[in-house]
């Protein structure tokens, strides 16, 4: 018997998965005119690819220094986020800028934002006052949760900043014009799960900046 016969190819694999009834069902439709391939069962936003990690209960989400977080205490603390997001304002659409080291706010902030349906902004650390408030009028970001670090780089420039409201994650100080982010997090700790918004497949999600080596970063 040839290897053709008693094996199976990659091709005849990616073939039955994609088969219609199979797992990764691949059809063919228009998306802004565009024919496209898309899988028939995909989640149809990124809310409901976090909203389906729920099951996953006491095991380990997020892993900092000595910081422990659960998939259950993640989802906690995005229901909270959400909640704070909204009572500032925040619909769906909307943009809010993400800039800080990798501190676990930062994940807690993105899902936030993914469950209603604003859209992420997330701001390269790296890059200098200028560059950050460049992002912030470029993107039409409104909110903004940063960190202290952030924050100070920030601060100076403040009146060029079409900001209504920036939340500072881990400060250690009282910083003028800013909301803290666990103050503001433990008012809202009565949420029990993000608001129902119904999010399209097609509808924005995330603005990415490149490096900008060239020029001006380009979302």
């Amino acid at each position: 018997m040839s290897r053709s016969q008693s094996q199976p190819t990659r091709e005849s694999i990616v073939a039955a998965l994609t088969a219609p009834g199979g797992p990764f069902e691949i059809v063919r439709d228009e998306i802004g005119g565009v024919p496209m391939r898309l899988y028939r069962n995909a989640p149809r936003s990124m809310r409901d690819v976090f909203l389906a990690t729920r099951d996953f209960g006491d095991r380990p989400f997020l892993v900092y220094e000595d910081e422990r977080l659960s998939f259950a205490d993640v989802h906690d603390r995005v229901a909270w986020a959400t909640a704070l997001l909204t009572d500032l304002g925040v619909a769906k659409g909307d943009r809010v800028a993400i800039g800080m080291r990798n501190f676990p706010e930062w994940v807690i902030a993105f899902w936030a934002c993914q469950c209603i349906g604003a859209v992420a902004v997330t701001l390269n650390a790296w890059w200098t006052g200028e560059e950050l408030v460049y992002a912030f009028t470029d993107s039409g970001a409104r909110v903004a949760i940063i960190d202290e670090e952030r924050a100070q780089r920030l601060a100076k420039y403040r009146d060029r900043i079409p900001l209504v409201h920036a939340l500072v994650v881990r400060t250690q100080v009282a910083l003028p014009d800013t909301i803290s982010w666990e103050d503001a997090l433990r008012r809202h700790a009565g949420a029990a799960a993000p608001p129902t918004v119904e999010i399209a497949p097609e509808d924005h999600s995330t603005i990415m900046y490149t490096s900008g080596t060239t020029g001006l970063p380009k979302g």
